[in-house]
C-alpha cells in the first residue's frame, strides 16, 4: 500500500503517544485503569480545537464521481459520459457543468479525488457503516445472519457518536443530531454504523423526523419517474416530536413526568444501572428539547426569513441544509445530513438507471443550490472556519456507462470515488489525491475513510483521546488505524 497523510515527522508527532500507550499493554507499565485513564485525560486537555461543529453530509447511494467532481473529458465516451466540466473559483479544479454554483465556492473545498473501500463488500449497507464509523466492517459481521446490517450492540461507534462521548454537550441541545430520518430504508430498516454501538445508546444521535404528512413508502420499480402529488413528497418541514398533545401545557407535562418518575423509581430498583442510563438519557433529553425555549427556537425553521429559506431551496434537502446551519449555530457539535432522494425517483443517487437524466434534472441541482449556499451562508455568518463541512457517500460509480438495469445508468463501485471537506481549518481550493485516467482506482495519495474520521475527530480536538472502556471496564481504542490527513492551514 502507498505510503500518503502527513509528512514523517507528523506521522511521529500524531502516532507516538498513541503507540506509547496503545501498543504497549497498560498493565505492564504498572499503570492501574484509573491511572491510564487519567494519563488519556491530561494528554487529551492539550488538545487544541480547529472547529466547535462537524456538518457531514452523506449522499446515500452513492453519486457518480466521474459525472460531478472527477471529471475524465479526455477518456473514452463510454468513460466520459454526457456531461461536461466547468472552471471554478481556483484554476484548475474543475466541476460538473451542473454545479455552477458550488463551482464558485471551490476556493472553500479540499477535493479528495482517491477515496477507497479495500476488501469492503461492494454494497450500500457495508460502505455506509465504513463511512459512518471510519472501520471496515469486520468479516464475522458481514457474514452473520446471512450479512444482516441491522444495528448490533458491538458495533464501532457512529462518528456522531464518539464526538457526543468525548466534547461537553451544548445547552439544552444534543450533542449528535440526525435527520431528516425518513427515509424508509432508514426507518424500518437502519443500517448498522448509525448507532452509539459499543459506546451504549446513551450515545445514539437524536433523530430528527421531517414531514409527519408524508408517511407513504417509495414506491417499487415499477413506478420509476411517475411523479406524485406535490403534496405526497418530502418537501416539509416539521418535528412532530417536539410539538406538545393538545391540552398539555408545560405545567400539566412537568406533573406527569413527576409522577412518571415516582412510577419508574421501583422499576429502576429491580434493573441493572447501566440497562438504565441510556433510557434515563432519552427521557432527559426529550423533556429539555420540549421545555427549553432556546432548544425550541434552535430547531424551529419557521424563524427563518422567507428570503433564506427560498435562497436554500424549498425542498428537504434545501431545508435540512438551513436547519444544519441553525444547529451548528446554536452550539450542537456534529450534524449528520441525510440527503433524502426525491420522491419521484426510486434510487436516490443509486443511478443504475437512467445516470445522466436524474443526476441533471434531480439531483444535482438541488445538492448545487443547497450546498453552495450552505458554505456561502456559514461564511458570512462567521461559522465557517469553526464548522468542518464533509460531504461523502457509500460507494462511487463504475467507470464504464451500462448497468444491468440500463445502458444509460452506472453500477455500485467501491473502490474510488471523492469527497470534500471544507471549512473548520480546511486549506480550501486544493485537490488532495489522484485517481486513474479512467476515474477506476486511486493512483496517487489513497484516502480509506478511517482517514476522513481522523481527520474529524483531530478538527474537533478530540483525536487524541479517543480510549473509551466496554461495559466490562476494559480500554479500547476508537480509531487505532486513521490519522488526520495534511489538509489543515
Amino acid at each position: 500500500m502507498k505510503k500518503f497523510g502527513p509528512c514523517e515527522s507528523d506521522r511521529i508527532r500524531f502516532l507516538s503517544r498513541r503507540q506509547l500507550l496503545g501498543g504497549i499493554g497498560f498493565s505492564l507499565m504498572g499503570l492501574g485503569l484509573p491511572d491510564f485513564m487519567r494519563i488519556r485525560a491530561q494528554e487529551a486537555s492539550g488538545t487544541s480545537a480547529r472547529a466547535r461543529s462537524c456538518i457531514f453530509i452523506f449522499l446515500g447511494g452513492g453519486p457518480s464521481h466521474l459525472d460531478i467532481w472527477d471529471m475524465k473529458p479526455q477518456a473514452p465516451a463510454e468513460i466520459r459520459g454526457e456531461f461536461q466540466p466547468i472552471a471554478t473559483s481556483v484554476p484548475g479544479i474543475e466541476l460538473t457543468e451542473h454545479l455552477p454554483l458550488l463551482a464558485k465556492q471551490a476556493h472553500h473545498l479540499a477535493v479528495l479525488r482517491a477515496l477507497e473501500m479495500p476488501g469492503v463488500i461492494n454494497t450500500h449497507h457495508w460502505g455506509f457503516y465504513y463511512v459512518h464509523t471510519g472501520h471496515p466492517p469486520e468479516a464475522a459481521r458481514t457474514k452473520l445472519q446471512g450479512g444482516t446490517s441491522y444495528p448490533l450492540p458491538d458495533d464501532w461507534p457512529f462518528l456522531g457518536s464518539v464526538v457526543a462521548a468525548k466534547l461537553p454537550p451544548p445547552k439544552d441541545l444534543p450533542p449528535a443530531v440526525q435527520l431528516p430520518y425518513v427515509w424508509n430504508d432508514i426507518q424500518e430498516h437502519p443500517y448498522g454504523g448509525n448507532f452509539g454501538g459499543r459506546l451504549g445508546k446513551v450515545y445514539d444521535p437524536f433523530m430528527i423526523r421531517f414531514d409527519p404528512k408524508s408517511t407513504g413508502k417509495r414506491g417499487d420499480t415499477s413506478k420509476l419517474f411517475k411523479p406524485e402529488p406535490i403534496e405526497a413528497r418530502w418537501e416539509s418541514l416539521a418535528i412532530p416530536q417536539l410539538t406538545l398533545p393538545q391540552g398539555v401545557d408545560y405545567d400539566r407535562l412537568t406533573a406527569r413526568r413527576k409522577l412518571l418518575g415516582q412510577l419508574e423509581q421501583f422499576q429502576r430498583g429491580l434493573d441493572a444501572a447501566s440497562a438504565n442510563v441510556g433510557h434515563d438519557r432519552f427521557e432527559q433529553q426529550a423533556y429539555t428539547l420540549l421545555t427549553s425555549p432556546d432548544a425550541k427556537r434552535a430547531l424551529n425553521i419557521e424563524e427563518e426569513p422567507d428570503r433564506i429559506r427560498d435562497r436554500y431551496g424549498r425542498t428537504i434537502n434545501g431545508q435540512s441544509a438551513l436547519m444544519c446551519r441553525r444547529l451548528v449555530e446554536a452550539g450542537v457539535p456534529f450534524v449528520n445530513f441525510q440527503w433524502l432522494s426525491p420522491r419521484e425517483y426510486y434510487y436516490n443517487w443509486d443511478t443504475h438507471v437512467e445516470n445522466f437524466r436524474v443526476l441533471k434534472t434531480m439531483q444535482l441541482p438541488v445538492l448545487d443550490q443547497a450546498l453552495s449556499t450552505l458554505l456561502l451562508d456559514l461564511e458570512e455568518r462567521g461559522l465557517l472556519e469553526t464548522t468542518l463541512v464533509v460531504v461523502a457517500a457509500d460507494m462511487g460509480r463504475t467507470p464504464k456507462v451500462g448497468d444491468p438495469l440500463s445502458s444509460t445508468g452506472r453500477n455500485h463501485w467501491n473502490y474510488c470515488q471523492t469527497a470534500l471537506l471544507a471549512g473548520g481549518g480546511i486549506r480550501g481550493g486544493e485537490i488532495y489525491g489522484a485517481s486513474d485516467k479512467i476515474g477506476a482506482y486511486p493512483e496517487d495519495k489513497p484516502v480509506q475513510p478511517e482517514h476522513i474520521a481522523a481527520t474529524v475527530y483531530n478538527a474537533l480536538g478530540i483525536y487524541d483521546n479517543l480510549w473509551a472502556t466496554d461495559s466490562l471496564n476494559r480500554p479500547f481504542h476508537l480509531l487505532e488505524k486513521g490519522h488526520p490527513l495534511p489538509l489543515f492551514g
